[in-house]
This record gives C-alpha cells, sequence and structure tokens, in this order.
C-alpha cells in the first residue's frame, strides 16, 4: 500500500518537461511531459531514430527542424 507521504515524495522527483518540435514546414508542436528527474528527453529522441511518439502523437523526426526543451 503506498502511503500519502510516499506519493508527495514521489511527485517531488518528477519533473514537467515542454517540448517544442520546429518542423520543417513552419509548423509548431508543443508538448508537456511529466516525467522523473532523471529523464533525458534528447536521449530518448535520440534512440528513437526516425518516428518519436509522445502522447497520442507520432513525430517524424525527419521532418523536424529543430528541437527545444524547456524543464519547470
Amino acid at each position: 500500500m503506498v502511503s500519502e507521504q510516499d506519493r508527495v515524495e514521489g511527485d517531488l522527483m518528477m519533473k514537467v518537461f515542454k517540448v517544442t518540435f520546429h518542423m520543417n514546414n513552419g509548423e509548431v508542436l508543443d508538448f508537456e511531459l511529466k516525467r522523473p528527474a532523471t529523464y533525458d528527453v534528447y536521449k530518448k529522441i535520440e534512440e528513437a531514430n526516425h518516428w518519436f511518439k509522445l502522447n497520442n502523437e507520432i513525430i517524424n523526426l525527419l521532418n523536424v527542424n529543430s528541437i527545444h526543451v524547456e524543464t519547470e
């Protein structure tokens, strides 16, 4: 059983990542992820090869001009 204190401590170890994909056609895709503080967005994108799934979207990385990541 997980106590309320465990949930609070677990939430403190989470970070919100704001990920923005700037596409080759000028479109901008914004996403917000809540992941563990040790999560490396760039490493996950690099490991994804050409296709990256984020929430319910699948992004063709060959069509991405740049990626910007901010954390809260």
